[in-house]
């Protein structure tokens, strides 16, 4: 006993001096990092790495560091092993801008063949296949429940078993653990283990009661609770479980949808704790991506939907955005025995009624078992740019089956006359005019032609909104909210600032920071002081800035460069990153700097957590 109490005694003080060496290597480590001490840096990861050996993203940093440095060999070195642990974030590797001198290297252009070819193999053997509206197929949720996956002619439908405890009601629980994200994917490459065209749906509690989100789709964030989404949650006690029974309408995967669509991709994502506290993950596939806010891919297991005997219509476009040229429009229909019916198609615009000219002859068709399809055309090129909604409809003896999605008339002479009417506008207002029209053009070239065009048109009609009320009023600042301004840089470069104008009873106070666009402070202070001291825009209020500080002497710059400009006025910095190292660097060296002013290093998970951590200070002032 008394050896017994000796080996556990010493293996917590172990336990306590490796976890007080870990703390201050880490800290050592942001330390030199911060001011660039590379070696120095790549020298604590490697004492880190001993004491955790088995941790694959220490190599990967390793890599990463060792990769700065040039030392490219080395570099490869801790990449295998990093994937010999278990890394395989393959879009981390090839974007990961640490590791851009690598990208012709042939070891790692191998590396990253092997990863996506084992990826592809895991996926590919894990498919799944099932029949609407008759067969299911259940499937493991890592060791601790189950996914039973089906689909019918109203959607997709899931089962989930889980631990009983495994929802827990706080805010987004699909991020923060103690929620579920269901991704349902559509195949966008010949990569067949992710893909860009995802949608995100999030479950767990709220008030006490099941709820369901819209996290995202393939065009934006959504983050929106819907009612019908709600899962049915029982509970097994004797089980310990929770059963959810989850649907997924088909008009939530717009414009993806059996017949015309059998292929798709499904993944679960679950991060809880047990009993004891211990953090348990779930998932159907493994992905770095999972409880990430912001993606551009994810992972899936192939889901492949083959027809019953249910009555399934739906059709396919070529190109939701429609020119000079007909749309091109295939019509699908699935039915498990021979009928007729009528067949209409048409165009309405956004009152709901139809814009087409001529008087719409409904069909006869006859129907045959299995699949049916027939090709129509819809010219849209004598209506004015804008949306309309694309129809298409089976009328049977029983039944009224109607098809539709969005699509958009757009004018390729539109960013013409804009350039041209632009001329009108002050230089400042041009430089927010030209942003968005550059959204637009890229919105085009990058869609996916099938998707949803609202937020290009919406983009395009914001656009027209600025340029008009530039014209007439003079300017394009609205009086209060918020609104994205731009800049254009010496290198004409075009740089987005989003702007929070008070109300009208808040006019002592203006709102100013950069989002997204890794600028250094000195550049972003740079671009805006001209602006201010030519009073170009009536900004001589609070400001708040979120540049990328690179090391201690950006942030003194910014706070400096903030108090001059702004001598009566409380001053509010955010870091996006792990910054407080700089940070007591400065408050150090230069007090008089770091004087009077508020500064975080929590980041921000989306631009609505850092209005409202804004708008809290505001009230304090």
């Amino acid at each position: 006993m008394i050896r017994k109490l000796v080996i556990i005694t010493a293996f917590f003080i172990v336990c306590n001096v490796c976890a007080a060496n870990r703390s201050s290597l880490l800290q050592d480590l942001n330390n030199y990092l911060a001011t660039d001490q590379l070696e120095q840096a790549y020298t604590t990861l490697t004492a880190l790495r001993s004491l955790s050996p088995d941790d694959s993203r220490l190599a990967y940093n390793s890599a990463c560091l060792a990769s700065k440095m040039s030392d490219l060999d080395i570099a490869i070195a801790d990449l295998e092993d990093a994937v010999t642990l278990g890394f395989d974030d393959v879009h981390l590797l090839t974007s990961d801008s640490d590791l851009k001198p690598l990208h012709s290297n042939q070891q790692f252009i191998n590396l990253i063949a092997k990863i996506k070819t084992e990826l592809a193999d895991k996926a590919t053997e894990h498919a799944v296949t099932i029949t609407s509206g008759s067969n299911s197929r259940k499937l493991p949720l890592s060791n601790f429940g189950s996914a039973t996956i089906g689909a019918n002619s109203t959607g997709l439908n899931t089962q989930l078993v889980i631990p009983a405890n495994a929802l827990q009601e706080r805010s987004e629980p699909w991020f923060n653990g103690g929620g579920i994200v269901l991704v349902v994917a559509v195949p966008d490459s010949s990569d067949t283990f992710d893909s860009e065209r995802i949608w995100r749906f999030g479950f767990g509690k709220h008030e006490g009661e099941s709820a369901g989100w819209v996290i995202s789709n393939p065009d934006q964030m959504v983050n929106t609770r819907v009612e019908e989404l709600a899962p049915r949650l029982r509970l097994d006690p004797s089980a310990g479980n929770a059963l959810l029974d989850i649907k997924i309408p088909w008009e939530y995967l717009e414009p993806y949808q059996p017949p015309s669509d059998t292929t798709f991709g499904i993944n679960i994502h679950l991060i809880t704790t047990d009993d004891d506290g211990q953090k348990l993950q779930l998932s159907l596939l493994s992905d770095p991506s999972g409880n990430r806010r912001l993606v551009s891919k994810m992972r899936y297991l192939p889901l492949s939907v083959s027809q019953g005997n249910q009555l399934q219509f739906s059709g396919t476009i070529i190109n939701s955005i429609a020119g000079s040229k007909p749309l091109s429009l295939d019509i699908k229909l699935w039915s498990g025995e021979a009928a007729s019916g009528t067949l209409f198609t048409d165009v309405l615009g956004p009152d709901g009624k139809s814009v087409v000219s001529n008087k719409i002859i409904p069909e006869v068709i006859s129907v045959s078992t299995g699949l049916n399809s027939w090709h129509r055309e819809a010219d849209l090129s004598s209506m004015p740019q804008g949306m309309y909604q694309l129809t298409a409809g089976l009328a049977t003896m029983d039944t009224v089956l109607v098809w539709s999605t969005p699509v958009m008339k757009y004018d390729s002479n539109w960013p013409f006359s804009v350039y041209d009417r632009c001329k009108k506008l002050r230089e400042i207002d041009r430089a927010s005019v030209m942003w968005r029209v550059n959204l637009v053009e890229q919105s085009l070239a990058n869609r996916d032609y099938r998707s949803n065009p609202t937020i290009t048109l919406i983009t395009l009609a914001e656009t027209e909104n600025l340029l008009n009320q530039g014209i007439n009023n003079g300017h394009i600042l609205p009086e209060k909210g918020t609104f994205t301004a731009a800049f254009s840089t010496p290198d004409n470069k075009l740089v987005p600032v989003n702007c929070l104008i008070p109300k009208p009873d808040k006019q002592e106070q203006c709102l100013i920071w950069a989002t997204g666009q890794n600028i250094p402070a000195d550049a972003l202070a740079d671009l805006l002081s001209n602006r201010m001291q030519a009073r170009e825009f009536p900004w001589d209020r609070t400001i708040v800035l979120i540049p990328q500080f690179r090391n201690s002497t950006d942030l003194e710059a910014c706070i400096l460069w903030a108090k001059e400009m702004f001598p009566e006025k409380p001053v509010q910095l955010y870091g996006r990153d792990d910054s407080a190292a700089i940070v007591k660097k400065v408050e150090e060296e230069n007090p008089v700097a770091a004087n009077n002013y508020r500064y975080t290093t929590q980041p921000f998970n989306s631009a609505s957590d850092l209005i409202r951590d804004v708008a809290k200070w505001l009230v304090s002032l």
